[in-house]
């Protein structure tokens, strides 16, 4: 596993804490992303939402939250041809279906995580 995959994977898995995020903004810095990485700090500070357009899926509506995916509305057909791309990018809390009542995973039992599943892809692949 690259630096860059094990810094984003303690940033899918502790999806409540700032200390990863701010390591692998560090790591973006010394590696050439420092605007990413400006980006990223700057939405931790200032704790604002925004949404978002997802390259790999831009008909979903996405809501950034401290510099990552937190929220995203979708088909239950984007969701089965994306998911796995989605949640080894990004620490998601809530998915909503667009064509189904919303769902919040962390509302389910023993609290189960994608990042557990799934392997976090090269830096090349992931979007902004």
């Amino acid at each position: 596993m690259s630096d860059y995959a094990a810094l984003l994977r303690a940033v899918l898995v502790s999806p409540d804490d700032d200390l990863p995020r701010l390591v692998l903004c560090d790591w973006l810095e010394e590696h050439g992303e420092a605007e990413l990485a400006k980006s990223i700090r700057t939405a931790i500070a200032d704790g604002s939402e925004k949404t978002a357009v997802l390259v790999i899926l831009p008909t979903a509506k996405a809501v950034m939250r401290r510099g990552f995916v937190d929220s995203i509305a979708l088909t239950r057909s984007e969701f089965v041809e994306n998911h796995v791309a989605l949640f080894s990018a990004s620490p998601i809390s809530a998915v909503r279906f667009v064509d189904s009542a919303p769902m919040d995973y962390r509302s389910l039992p023993n609290h189960w995580s994608w990042s557990e599943l799934v392997e976090p892809p090269n830096r090349d692949s992931q979007y902004r």
